[in-house]
């Protein structure tokens, strides 16, 4: 069964100089997005009648009663597509398409899953996952050493991320990586002797006094 990466937290910065000659830093999320580059499917009993397809992105699958939409859809194409057919279910597809189809920012924290070692089929010797250079990952790999806290595209059911290419500097652009680890903050220990912390801590003060 599948299990999303665990792990203490890592934040990762990268830091660069723009075409202005202005440092840069911000976080790795900043440069990811939810994957928009992809088919959105709902169900839809019949196709719009009179609406020749393809149109725009807009398809329909006949087989399995579905309308799909590829990519991004922006407001103008939203709004053209409404009023193709006044029908609920195709309505409700639509705006769904335009909401799921908006590029948002990845909000999911990076972890420091670890690695591990393996046989690999035909092999005799053991091979160490992390020698495969799959360090930072937003995919779930089993052999990723930092990884998402979700589940992601490795599941059917997951999360997919691609490129904020936008936001991206140049090809070629030197760029630093910083990882840092999040230190939490110890629990405070329950007394044993059934005081309250307070009076736990006064004791612990007149011992070392």
């Amino acid at each position: 069964k599948f299990k999303q990466a665990t792990g203490p937290q890592i934040d990762i910065f990268v830091n660069w100089v723009d075409e202005d000659g202005k440092k840069q830093r911000c976080t790795a999320q900043k440069w990811m997005r939810t994957a928009i580059n992809r088919y959105y499917v709902e169900k839809l009993d019949s196709p719009p009648p009179g609406l020749k397809l393809p149109y725009l992105e807009l398809r329909y699958d006949p087989f399995n009663k579905e309308v799909l939409w590829f990519g991004h859809m922006s407001k103008e194409e939203k709004e053209k597509l409404l009023t193709k057919w006044d029908n609920k279910q195709y309505q409700k597809a639509i705006e769904k398409f335009y909401t799921e189809s908006q590029p948002k920012e990845m909000k999911a924290r990076f972890v420091f899953g670890g690695s591990y070692e393996f046989v690999p089929e035909g092999l005799k010797k053991k091979v160490y996952a992390a020698d495969g250079g799959q360090l930072i990952c937003v995919a779930n790999f089993a052999a990723a050493t930092i990884d998402v806290s979700e589940v992601s595209s490795a599941d059917d059911g997951g999360q997919s991320y691609e490129a904020w290419q936008e936001r991206i500097p140049p090809r070629g652009t030197p760029v630093i990586m910083e990882l840092i680890p999040r230190r939490e903050k110890p629990k405070p220990t329950k007394p044993t002797d059934g005081s309250t912390e307070e009076e736990s801590e006064e004791k612990s003060k007149n011992q070392d006094a």
